[in-house]
């Protein structure tokens, strides 16, 4: 399925693909998921939300059966992902205390600082450096500039990932952001700024 928001800006049509997923000794059961795929730049974003009975693990369903059961989802999923993208290109990240609007730079670091943004094997102020080169590529003001920067930055940088997991996993994160509605942030510790503030320093 498709979905397209004229006021969402150009480049913003996305597909709906499903994903289905085991592991190769049998150890894990059958696992469907849907991703959201921005066509423009193949990014994709995983539709996390608990609304969607398909998200969740099928122990002793066989693969025909798991299709068929996100076929018959697949609507739900465009209409999931379509309520939460416009969402997203209608508010900005804001300071949790104070209410203001915070800056891309300020936004990465906070998301990393907190946790929703985790990079395996890879350094806090190397993931910012990641981010706001992705960001800058589409740079813009809402909650999905920020989705979109992750998302690119899973996919740009897959030569760099320690292995091939690594995109899925972020594509999971910017798929939790989405879905969580994280809109808020804290400020920064005392602790948080000194990792940033050093790498500046450098």
């Amino acid at each position: 399925g498709h979905i397209e928001d004229g006021s969402l800006g150009v480049g913003r049509l996305h597909q709906i693909a499903a994903v289905f997923s085991t592991a190769d000794d049998g150890s894990m059961a059958l696992m469907g998921r849907y991703k959201a795929i921005r066509i423009r730049c193949i990014n994709c974003t995983t539709v996390t939300s608990e609304r969607l009975h398909f998200s969740r693990r099928h122990t002793g369903v066989n693969l025909k059966e798991l299709v068929a059961a996100a076929l018959g989802e697949m609507g739900l999923a465009i209409e999931v992902f379509g309520a939460q993208w416009r969402e997203a290109n209608e508010r900005q990240i804001v300071d949790q205390i104070k209410g203001g609007k915070l800056t891309a730079d300020e936004v990465f670091k906070r998301l990393i600082a907190c946790g929703y943004i985790n990079v395996p094997w890879v350094a806090p102020t190397d993931t910012l450096d990641l981010l706001m080169a992705a960001y800058n590529q589409e740079p813009g003001l809402t909650a999905a500039h920020v989705n979109m920067a992750v998302s690119r930055m899973a996919k740009d940088n897959v030569k760099r990932w320690r292995n091939p997991w690594v995109q899925d996993e972020l594509e999971n994160q910017a798929g939790d952001l989405l879905f969580q509605q994280v809109y808020e942030l804290p400020p920064l510790t005392k602790k948080q700024a000194e990792i940033f503030a050093k790498a500046e320093a450098a």
